[in-house]
């Protein structure tokens, strides 16, 4: 193994026992891991600011094709950006429909269609949540 991969499974498993401990909110070890990937692996190892730019791929947002990809393929090396955005915008939706309490309702209206029967009830919630995802 190379000194830059041990590095980097260093700062992710402090990074995950830090989320694990739970003694903050997990988003502060996860910027901190990210960071320290970025100073410690590519920086300071690696010696390459390009390579950070080559991971981190922001030029890709800035061609059409990224946007609008049509049939042509989209080329990622590096973070995928397009997978990134659209996990972040399922997240916003899913948290706003949890907000107006739509998973409640049609938890309740699926226990209520199957008569509260537990068996009848898990495997409509396994079907509702395998459509709903």
């Amino acid at each position: 193994m190379v000194i830059s991969q041990i590095l980097a499974i260093i700062v992710f498993a402090a990074m995950f026992i830090a989320i694990v401990i739970g003694k903050v909110h997990r988003v502060i070890p996860a910027v901190i891991g990210a960071a320290l990937t970025i100073v410690v692996v590519f920086l300071i190892t690696l010696q390459s600011t390009e390579a950070v730019f080559n991971v981190l791929s922001l030029g890709q947002m800035g061609e059409l094709h990224f946007w609008f990809p049509g049939e042509q393929h989209v080329e990622s090396h590096g973070v995928n950006w397009q997978t990134i955005i659209f996990i972040g915008g399922m997240m916003v939706m899913v948290e706003g429909l949890g907000a107006v309490g739509f998973f409640r309702w049609i938890c309740l209206y699926t226990a209520r269609l199957v008569g509260c029967r537990v068996i009848p009830i898990l495997i409509a919630f396994m079907l509702l949540s395998g459509f709903l995802s």
